[in-house]
C-alpha cells in the first residue's frame, strides 16, 4: 500500500494519532488523497529539510497534546454538569464556585479551538507557499492577493468567519493552476490564443472541484471558481450577473486583477500603481462592484 492508503489504516485503527505523510510524489492529486482519505497533519516532499521535519514532528506532537487535553477538558465540563443537577445544599455558593469553574472549563476550550483554527490556517498557508514554490516567476501573488484581500474584507466590516474564508480562498485561488504547464502561464493573459486562453480558464473548476473534497474548504471554493466572474457577465466560468457574484468572490478578483496588473501577468508589461488604480476605477460599475472598488483604493493607503 502506499502512505496515503498506510495512514487511513492507521486513523481507523488509532484516530487520535497524529499522521503526517513524507513522500517523493508530491503532486495535487496525492496531496487531497493525503488529506481528505488519511486526514493527514502535515504533507512533507522529499528531498526535507531537516530543521522543517524536526519542526513539523514537534508541532505535531503539540497538537496530539492539544487534541487529549480537549478530551479531557470536555470530559470534565460533562461531569460538572451532572454534579450541578444533584446540588441542593448551599445552592446558590456552589453554584457560584461551579459556574466559575466551568468559565475556565469553557474558556480553555475556546483557547484550545482558537490554536486548532490557527493551525488551520497554517495548513493553508504552507500549502500556498509550496504552490509558489512551483510558480516562481509569480513571486507572492497568492500571499499578495491575501492580504489585500483581507483590507478590503476589514474595511467593508466582514465576520470572522467571511474574513477566514477570504483568506483561504485568496491563499489557495490558483490551484488549479497546477496542472498547466509553466511556458503557457508565464505568459501574460491579454497575450494568449483562443485555445490557450480555453486552457487557463479551466483551472477554475479544477481548483472547485478538488477543494470540494475537503470539508473545510467547501466555501472557500466557491470563491475561487468565480472570482473572475464581472458583475456585467461579461465573466468567466459561469457568466454570473450583479448579486449573483458573492462580496467575497468581488472582493478576490479586484485584488487579483490589481496585482497582476502591476506585476505584468494580466496585459503585455508591468503596469504602476497609478495606472492599475485608475483602470480598476475604469471598471467600477462595470466590472467590479463600486462599494469594493472604493474599498480597495481606501485599504491601499493603510497597507
Amino acid at each position: 500500500m502506499d502512505g496515503a492508503e498506510f495512514l487511513s489504516r492507521v486513523r481507523e485503527v488509532s484516530p487520535d494519532t497524529v499522521r503526517i505523510l513524507l513522500t517523493g510524489y508530491a503532486d495535487l492529486r496525492s496531496a487531497m488523497n493525503a488529506i481528505n482519505k488519511a486526514g493527514v497533519y502535515r504533507f512533507l516532499t522529499k528531498p526535507w529539510d531537516e530543521e522543517n521535519l524536526k519542526h513539523t514532528i514537534q508541532e505535531g506532537l503539540d497538537h496530539f497534546v492539544l487534541l487529549q487535553e480537549n478530551q479531557h477538558l470536555l470530559k470534565l465540563a460533562r461531569e460538572q454538569n451532572v454534579k450541578l443537577v444533584d446540588l441542593n445544599t448551599n445552592l446558590e455558593h456552589k453554584v457560584t464556585t461551579r459556574t466559575e469553574e466551568l468559565r475556565q472549563v469553557f474558556a480553555q476550550l475556546e483557547l484550545n479551538y482558537s490554536r486548532l483554527d490557527k493551525t488551520f490556517i497554517d495548513s493553508i498557508m504552507l500549502f500556498a507557499s509550496l504552490l509558489e514554490l512551483r510558480y516562481t516567476f509569480a513571486g507572492s501573488h497568492s500571499t499578495r492577493v491575501a492580504r489585500l484581500s483581507m483590507g478590503v474584507g476589514k474595511k467593508l466590516g466582514l465576520p470572522e468567519g467571511e474574513m477566514k474564508t477570504l483568506q483561504v480562498a485568496a491563499l489557495l485561488h490558483d490551484i488549479g493552476k497546477i496542472g498547466i504547464s509553466e511556458k503557457l502561464l508565464k505568459r501574460p493573459f491579454a497575450m494568449l490564443s483562443k485555445m490557450e486562453r480555453e486552457i487557463l480558464m479551466q483551472h477554475l473548476e479544477t481548483g472547485y472541484q478538488h477543494l470540494q473534497l475537503v470539508d473545510g474548504l467547501k466555501e472557500a471554493s466557491r470563491l475561487i471558481k468565480s472570482h473572475h466572474e464581472r458583475i456585467d457577465g461579461s465573466g468567466y466560468p459561469d457568466g454570473l450577473v450583479g448579486d449573483e457574484i458573492e462580496l467575497g468572490t468581488m472582493i478576490l478578483a479586484v485584488a487579483n486583477d490589481y496585482d497582476t496588473l502591476i506585476h505584468g501577468m494580466l496585459l503585455d508589461g508591468e503596469w504602476t500603481e497609478q495606472k492599475a488604480q485608475q483602470f480598476l476605477l475604469d471598471a467600477k460599475g462595470k466590472w467590479y462592484g463600486s462599494e469594493v472598488v472604493d474599498a480597495f483604493l481606501a485599504s491601499l493607503k493603510e497597507i
